[in-house]
Formats: structure tokens, sequence, C-alpha cells
């Protein structure tokens, strides 16, 4: 009978010394994980609250918007002034933004139909520039929403007269592409004729009536290039030196 090693048999074999070092490793990396996971959860956490912090302000600011609206008209503007400085910049204070905006723009057309000139200062279309970009800080405005809402601010200041401004508001919702870039050069080639640059309009015009013959946008271009080329406008710029 062959004899048996006693010692052999204490020592572990091939397969019980690489497990016990593989556990040894993983002891060690976990020492080394652990702080890790720690942070993670730190920061799932305050991922957690902040979406609750957030909802609740924004539930809050939806709240004082529905509230500061349904005010008497005396009061309504001026409530939804405090309510956009009192609730950050979030989708609610961003309509708030927008009304705001949207009413000084109607009381600018109403005095432009009376033929009035405003006799307040800032005017009421400066404020309705001023609205619309206070409107275009909030960060989450979807790029037609941004471009839409320019073309309002330059509208604004086409009412005030301020041509250089309202072009280059137009200037910025064309470069933004997308459905309503014909609509933003239409802007862009009025503000040239209002600052009487009827050749640089005219450029505009053509190049829409070319690349987009069948839309409401090509189809107004080319009505105002028969506008522009007409013997009784040229006679007209004759008289006045807007040509």
């Amino acid at each position: 009978m062959e004899k048996i090693d006693r010692k052999a048999l204490k020592r572990p074999d091939t397969f019980v010394v690489k497990g016990q070092a593989a556990l040894d490793y993983l002891a060690e990396q976990r020492m080394k994980v652990l702080p890790l996971i720690g942070v993670v959860l730190l920061i799932v956490l305050g991922a957690y609250a902040w979406d609750g912090y957030s909802g609740k302000h924004l539930e809050k600011a939806w709240e004082a918007y529905y509230t500061a609206n349904k005010s008497a008209d005396a009061q309504r503007w001026d409530a939804l002034k405090k309510m956009y400085a009192d609730n950050g910049k979030n989708r609610a204070t961003y309509l708030a933004a927008i009304t705001l905006g949207d009413h000084y723009y109607d009381e600018a057309g109403k005095l432009a139909v009376k033929g009035e000139t405003p006799k307040e200062s800032p005017t009421p279309a400066a404020q309705a520039a001023e609205w619309y970009g206070k409107a275009l800080q909030f960060n989450e405005l979807l790029p037609a929403e941004r471009q839409l809402v320019l073309i309002n601010e330059g509208q604004a200041y086409e009412t005030d007269k301020k041509y250089d401004d309202a072009l280059g508001v137009y200037r910025k919702a064309s470069d933004l592409g997308g459905e309503a870039k014909g609509y933003a050069e239409l802007q862009v080639a009025r503000a040239l004729e209002l600052k009487n640059e009827p050749k640089q309009a005219i450029e505009i015009y053509e190049k829409l009536a070319a690349d987009s013959a069948d839309s409401e946008y090509g189809k107004a271009a080319k009505s105002q290039l028969r506008l522009l080329r007409s013997p009784l406008y040229q006679a007209v710029g004759q008289n006045t030196g807007k040509r």
C-alpha cells in the first residue's frame, strides 16, 4: 500500500491557490470600488431630489402664471411681471414673457392704426421687444419656437422703427433654417426695404421665389418682386429717393 504524504495533502492545489488569489483580488478591489459606489449613489439620490424640487417649483410657477393671467386687465400685466421675476427660467415664465410681449405688441399696433405717436417711454413696441427677448432666455426652446419668437422680436423692433435691430434679429431667425426659414427671409427682405436697400431685398426675393416657388413664401416673394419692379413704384422711388 502506497504511503500517503500528509504534508502534500495539507498543501493547497493549483485550483485552490488561484481561487484564493481571485478572492483576495476581489476583496482588494471592493475596498477601492466602495467609495465610487457611494459617490454614484449620492449622485443618483441628488438627481431624484432635484427632480422632485424642480417639479414642485415648476408646479408653483404654473399656478402663479394661471393666477396672474386671471387677474383683471388693470392688474394682469404687473402680476405677470412679478410672476416672471419670482420663478426663474422655466416653461411657465417663458409663457409669461410671451404673453407680455404679445400684449405690448398689440398695444403698439393699436397706436399705429390710429396714427398716434406713443407718449410713454419705453414705447409699447420697445417693451414688446424686451419681453420677447426675455422669452428667448429660456434655454429649452425648440429651434422652431426660438425662430418664431425671434421673428416676433424683430417685428416689435420694426414697429418701433429700429430697422437695424429688426434686420439683425430676422437674420438670426433665418439662420436657424427649418420650416419657417422662408417666412424669416421675407422679414429680412422687408427690413432691407425699410432701410432703403431695395437691391439687396430684391436678391432675397428672387432667391426665395426660385427656391420655394410653390410655397406661400415663394408666392409672396414673387408678388413683392412685381411691386418693386413696377413703373409706378419706380416713379415713386425717384420722387422720394427710395429706390
